[in-house]
């Protein structure tokens, strides 16, 4: 919201949502689950526009305040609540667990959450919410790949042109022009 879009991050943007539409679409001829998927993408979207206002929002918060103050803010924000519930609605036997539950769950917590928040935060910081957006589309044509390498899925010729619509519109604003001498 501080500056408009570039022509360049506006095609990237164009390019990329046209490659995602592309990897997802395979899934839309599928019956009767294409119309559970199609609202599957809908809560998706839904949250992509969500997490769109964080980003933004963030990117000029984390510009005042600093990456790592921004992110103890929104942990403790996100954490609050859930552990408000927890002990609204739960016995305080819940938490006598093995030692090794309690060390898998710290190393998920650690590794998959506070790790990554830290992360978001510094990218934010570093390149913008409108970059880091568009590198963050990278995620679905990884997941596809993702199922086609480690649960032998099937890999459809236009989810290989979406996922290459995608790495193209990454590309187009990471990689610098070159600038004529």
């Amino acid at each position: 919201l501080s500056r408009p879009a570039t022509r360049r991050e506006l095609a990237a943007l164009g390019v990329t949502y046209a490659g995602i539409a592309l990897v997802v679409s395979n899934q839309l001829g599928a019956a009767p689950e294409g119309r559970l998927f199609l609202f599957g993408a809908l809560l998706v979207f839904a949250s992509a526009m969500c997490y769109a206002v964080y980003l933004v929002s963030g990117s000029q918060l984390v510009q005042r305040i600093g990456s790592a103050r921004f992110t103890a803010y929104t942990m403790i924000v996100s954490a609050a609540p859930a552990v408000a519930q927890f002990l609204l609605l739960e016995s305080r036997q819940a938490l006598e667990l093995p030692g090794a539950v309690w060390g898998y769950a710290i190393l998920l917590a650690t590794a998959c959450t506070v790790l990554p928040v830290f992360l978001v935060a510094e990218a934010l910081r570093r390149i913008g919410a409108n970059h880091f957006a568009l590198i963050g589309a990278l995620g679905p044509v990884t997941t596809v790949l993702a199922d086609f390498a480690l649960l032998e899925g099937a890999l459809a010729p236009v989810q290989i042109l979406g996922g290459t619509l995608v790495v193209g519109g990454v590309l187009l604003v990471t990689l610098k022009p070159q600038r004529s001498r």
